[in-house]
Order: structure tokens, then C-alpha cells, then sequence
């Protein structure tokens, strides 16, 4: 299954799984990914292994949603779908309109950072990491949700 098939489908799929994708270098059309659920403990699903987190089925179905009502309710084809979960993976806001500046990703870091209350004590639990926890959070900024940023980094501990 591509990532285009997961747009196309998106609608039929289940609220309560995610999406995992594998980065070629970056999430497009092709990329490989799998839909399924998440364990209990929030690990890495055995099915999902090489795989990077994208986002849970119910939030992808938001950012089309909302993609489309900031365009008047026009029905999205299956690459503008794509397009709206993709970069809503890639910088937790919607993908704003034609002609809008997009939000720079260290200002989307910084407004995520301080909505959490900046960081905790401890360190982030994903394998190898070695930065602090954001406030109330198991992860770092970089690992928060799974989503990690390089192909080395792919298992949480």
C-alpha cells in the first residue's frame, strides 16, 4: 500500500488506527505505508517496524476536513487529501491556503514547546535520545507522537 492509497482510502478507514510511512527521503504519493493499531503501551506495532509514524486515522480525516471547509467545502481529490495529511504530519498545523505563507517549523517548535510548559527533568524515552521531556510528556520534542526525524531513529526504547 503508497501513501496515495491511504488518501484515496481514507474515508473507509478505521478512527482508532494509525498511519506509518516510510520516508524516500521525505512522505510522498509512493511511499510505502501500512494502517494498523497501535499497541496498548504506545510501542512500535510489530506490523509497522521500518516504518515512520505519520499521524492516527482520525486526525488525517481532520486535516482533510478542514482543508476543505477553508476552501467552501470543495471535495478534495485524493493528491490534495494527501497533500493536507502530509503536511499536517510534517508540521502539526493545516496546510494553509494558496497563497499563504506556511509557518516556519522553528516557530511551529517553539508554540508546541510552550504550550507544554517547556521541559521536564527526565529524559525523553526514545532509544538513544538523550534530550529532556517536554512538561507532562514521555518524549522530547523531536519524538513526541513517534515521529521521528531520521531514519536512525525509527524504535522507541
Amino acid at each position: 500500500m503508497t501513501m496515495f492509497d491511504v488518501a484515496e482510502k481514507l474515508h473507509e478507514l478505521d478512527d482508532s488506527r494509525t498511519i506509518f510511512a516510510k520516508r524516500n527521503p521525505d512522505w510522498s504519493a509512493t511511499s510505502e505505508a501500512v494502517v494498523c493499531a497501535t499497541p496498548d503501551d504506545d510501542s512500535h506495532p510489530p506490523e509497522a517496524v521500518g516504518f515512520d509514524y505519520l499521524l492516527e486515522v482520525s486526525i488525517a480525516k481532520g486535516a482533510v476536513e478542514v482543508w476543505s471547509g477553508w476552501r467552501n467545502g470543495k471535495q478534495p481529490t485524493t493528491a490534495e487529501k494527501l497533500d493536507a495529511v502530509i503536511y499536517y504530519a510534517e508540521y502539526d498545523c493545516w496546510l494553509p491556503l494558496d497563497g499563504q505563507k506556511p509557518l516556519d517549523p522553528a516557530v511551529v517548535r517553539e508554540r508546541f514547546i510552550a504550550t507544554c510548559d517547556g521541559f521536564g527533568e527526565e529524559r525523553c524515552r526514545w532509544r538513544d535520545c538523550t534530550e529532556r521531556r517536554l512538561k507532562g510528556l514521555a518524549f522530547c520534542y523531536e519524538h513526541y507522537g513517534s515521529r521521528p526525524h531520521s531514519a536512525n531513529s525509527s524504535e522507541p526504547s
